[in-house]
């Protein structure tokens, strides 16, 4: 009895889940620059990373003028690091946990598309 009420919420939840889901889809794809976030992700599945990054960057392009900017925010890129006579690079701190969630999944996404049938 226990078992079949968790089951019955747990479908429900998917359910609204996928509904939710579909509905960030939609918002993306009515933004002007919904297309351009959803190009870095190769898997359809992506929605949630591609509206993500889009609500983090948001409209202020002047924020992250290069894709490498992004990157470091994200943690991804390295940092050059220099005292007197050392010189070295180290990967930045993660500045933005957001950006770097959506920016380390953009592989993940690519890996999960290579590898489908069809």
């Amino acid at each position: 009895m226990v078992v079949v009420g968790l089951t019955h919420t747990l479908q429900m939840m998917v359910e609204q889940i996928a509904e939710l889901e579909s509905e960030i889809a939609r918002a993306l794809g009515a933004h002007p620059d919904g297309a351009i976030f959803r190009a870095f992700f190769r898997s359809p599945d992506a929605v949630i990373c591609a509206a993500t990054l889009l609500s983090e960057i948001g409209d202020c392009r002047a924020r992250y003028p290069h894709r490498d900017s992004i990157a470091a925010d994200g943690g991804q890129a390295p940092v050059a690091i220099e005292s007197g006579k050392r010189k070295g690079a180290r990967f930045g701190r993660r500045l933005s946990r957001v950006v770097a969630r959506a920016v380390s999944e953009r592989p993940r996404t690519a890996r999960r598309c290579r590898s489908r049938p069809g």
